[in-house]
């Protein structure tokens, strides 16, 4: 059933139009309700026809014709969803959704008839998950919706922040993150964020082939004014649905200038608008990574099999036993690469660590190269790999649930 709703001068009208048939299944799921809202009747009834292929939704659409801009003015209860085509007077309605209560925000995708910067940005402010410039790509539109859905019909819930660091440089924490993250998204279905925190050499965008189109330079020269929805616009999106934010390329950052009260906005909105956050740390101590670390929910520490990477290892350790009175339950050790010849073996590492390792990533040189190369996470281009699995049982142990129990993987990834 859809509702055409208009504004107009003598208050806000609203009329049962007419019943649909054919395009939206009833399978007994809730279903997500959905606002189509614009000035251009034709370009509404455009997007009405794209938004009704979905199944369980339900779809109203809202034409704008004179009086307030705002397309939730007025609304006893805000839709799940907002389509928003907005034309020559752009600026001024999603000024006026930006003005909002966070809470009263909703996600939303913003078509424009233009590709004006400001009116992009604006629209990142005031919630948009997507923007799209007209003409516009329908395959891409469908499937921004197609995600959003996804994300009403899963409840968030905050499962904390997990921090991959390397015990000595190059030993494969951004690896690690990237792939244990996709899997999580990919697999698990899980909401979740992946953050690089290297503001010079942040490379985590290259492992999933994707170009970030903002940095966190620039996000944290906004994010007092973002809620989770707007933040979320911000992101890089990966086809899995995982959310990644790290460094702009072009612009340059020292860890130490970034403000503290920014930072801990944005690990706020971070920690609330996802169900798990995965941040990929540069290894040093600094004010960045302080703050990230004392609100870390578990700590996984990447190491490799050699004197060097164990000497680094105790002593970030100490660090953090000592400096951060983190407790050894929330450190997880993780050996890459691993080599069951190797003369330093596992009781070794225990032993100089004081921490038992809890899982072994093999060394495939082959597939990793590859998915390197070609920017497509392990899970989709070597599934059935033993690093895959490895990867899949790290990510267990984090929270998600890609690896069945029964089948024996468990006892074979992580060591009693």
């Amino acid at each position: 059933m859809n509702n055409v709703v208009s504004f107009s001068h003598g208050g806000l009208n609203s009329e049962l139009s007419h019943i649909r048939g054919g395009n939206v299944k009833m399978t007994g799921t809730k279903d997500i309700n959905v606002l189509v809202a614009s000035r251009c009747k034709k370009a509404l009834a455009e997007l009405r026809n794209l938004v009704e292929y979905h199944d369980n939704i339900t779809t109203n659409t809202r034409l704008i014709t004179n009086g307030h801009s705002d397309p939730l003015y007025g609304l006893e209860t805000l839709p799940d969803l907002l389509v928003f085509r907005i034309g020559e007077n752009g600026l001024q309605e999603l000024e006026e959704l930006a003005a909002r209560p966070a809470e009263q925000r909703r996600p939303m995708i913003v078509v424009s008839a233009s590709n004006d910067c400001q009116v992009m940005r604006l629209a990142m402010q005031a919630g948009a998950r997507d923007f799209f410039a007209e003409p516009m790509p329908e395959a891409d539109f469908q499937a921004s919706l197609e995600r959003l859905i996804s994300d009403c019909s899963t409840p968030v819930c905050a499962q904390g922040l997990t921090v991959v660091m390397n015990a000595k440089g190059g030993s494969g924490a951004s690896l690690l993150a990237s792939n244990v993250a996709h899997i999580m998204s990919a697999v698990t279905h899980m909401r979740v964020a992946l953050v690089d925190f290297d503001l010079q050499f942040g490379a985590l965008s290259h492992y999933l082939d994707l170009t970030p189109e903002h940095g966190l330079q620039e996000i944290l020269s906004v994010v007092d004014e973002l809620d989770e929805t707007a933040l979320d616009g911000y992101m890089g999106k990966h086809s899995s649905g995982l959310r990644v934010l790290g460094s702009n390329p072009e612009s340059v950052m020292l860890a130490d200038e970034v403000p503290g009260e920014q930072l801990m906005m944005l690990l706020d909105l971070l920690e609330s608008g996802y169900e798990k956050v995965i941040v990929d740390l540069p290894r040093q101590i600094s004010l960045l990574s302080s703050s990230v670390i004392e609100r870390a929910d578990k700590l996984v520490l990447v190491v490799q099999q050699n004197i060097a990477n164990l000497r680094d290892a105790c002593r970030l350790l100490s660090i953090l036993r000592n400096e951060f009175a983190m407790d050894d339950s929330k450190i997880i050790v993780v050996i890459n690469r691993y080599d069951a010849g190797a003369a330093i073996t596992l009781k070794d590492i225990e032993n100089a660590l004081q921490l038992k390792p809890q899982v072994t990533i093999p060394n495939d040189f082959k597939h990793v190269s590859e998915s390197l190369d070609s920017g497509i996470p392990l899970y989709e281009c070597a599934k059935k790999a033993a690093i895959t699995k490895s990867f899949m049982g790290l990510e267990t142990l984090l929270g998600g649930h890609s690896t069945d129990r029964k089948r024996g993987l468990w006892s074979r990834l992580f060591h009693s």
